[in-house]
């Protein structure tokens, strides 16, 4: 199941947080390395070390999103979105 959070992503900022509720249904932990890719303008985060970019994630789970995929990306304002079957995080287009 998907659900759509009411939490934005600036693409001007280059970072966002990711709610607490979330991080611990995930087990999403201060300090970890999360994988960070882009697919077709949409940002995928989980914990999949394997992907192009594993930043950490930081206190109050700020999570910053690599100049590299910034660069890529289109769109300034993006969705964030929870698949709790993959356990991940996207970024959609807003």
């Amino acid at each position: 199941m998907s659900v759509v959070l009411n939490k934005f992503y600036d693409n001007k900022k280059g970072y966002f947080h990711i709610p607490v509720v979330w991080r611990e249904e995930f087990q999403f932990e201060i300090g970890e390395k999360v994988g960070v890719d882009v697919k077709d303008g949409i940002i995928i985060i989980d914990k999949m070390n394997e992907r192009r970019f594993t930043p950490i994630i930081g206190v109050k789970g700020r999570l910053t999103i690599p100049l590299e995929i910034r660069q890529e990306l289109k769109s300034h304002t993006y969705q964030l979105i929870a698949i709790q079957e993959t356990e991940q995080f996207i970024l959609t287009p807003a």
